[in-house]
């Protein structure tokens, strides 16, 4: 599954947040609350920009708070009712 970068909307695949929790020590919580707040940055991706779409994908990202599979179907039901 995937889901998008709360700042540019790039999206990830789900995957990417368990391979760099490995890489760095790190829990799985600790890598989804900092891509959530930092972005792509925090999975290796480059410095990116808020966009248009940004807020729409943050409030989807602040209600699923940390149920990542339930961010992921939201941002599919968003994506198919055309906000994204």
């Amino acid at each position: 599954m995937d889901i998008r970068c709360v700042r540019c909307g790039e999206q990830w695949d789900i995957d990417e947040l368990h391979y760099v929790a490995e890489h760095e020590g790190k829990s799985f919580e600790n890598v989804r609350s900092r891509f959530y707040k930092h972005g792509c940055v925090v999975l290796g991706g480059q410095e990116c920009e808020t966009n248009s779409k940004s807020a729409i994908i943050s409030a989807l990202a602040d209600l699923s708070g940390d149920d990542v599979d339930g961010f992921a179907s939201d941002l599919e039901d968003a994506e198919w009712l055309g906000l994204l």
